[in-house]
């Protein structure tokens, strides 16, 4: 393991929530390299797409949605993700590409109340949009 590594993780350590060591490693992927693999390392309770637990989509028994698979992740502060994939209407095939659901926020990062996605997302961007979803202060209630 390398030593900078470490003694970055000793330094995550010592942060309270998964919102800030999230976001201090953020700071760190592109002067340090790091691949998702590090910033797992890193942060251990992160959630990226290979966390996500697929299941047939709930309307897997229309026509059209046969290959249909959804998974939802919640995190800890207080948001969740979507991935849905596979089906007819749904943006995405469900092995390489996949739609991703998350609340929308307004400008004050307040939620409105709707959902917004992005479809047509690899594996690797849905994860860049889950980590993008972490790092938001945690959800107050409204």
């Amino acid at each position: 393991m390398d030593k900078q590594l470490i003694k970055l993780k000793e330094k995550i350590d010592t942060f309270n929530t998964t919102q800030e060591k999230i976001s201090f490693v953020m700071d760190f992927v592109d002067t340090l390299s790091l691949n998702k693999k590090d910033i797992k390392f890193l942060v251990p309770e992160i959630k990226m797409f290979d966390d996500i637990v697929f299941k047939p989509h709930h309307f897997s028994d229309m026509r059209g949605m046969e290959d249909a698979i959804s998974g939802v992740l919640e995190f800890d502060n207080g948001y969740f993700a979507s991935v849905v994939g596979g089906g007819t209407g749904l943006y995405g095939d469900g092995v390489t590409t996949f739609e991703i659901g998350f609340e929308d926020l307004d400008e004050n990062n307040s939620p409105t109340g709707k959902i917004d996605v992005i479809g047509w997302l690899s594996k690797g961007e849905i994860t860049d949009e889950m980590i993008r979803i972490q790092v938001l202060p945690p959800k107050t209630d409204q």
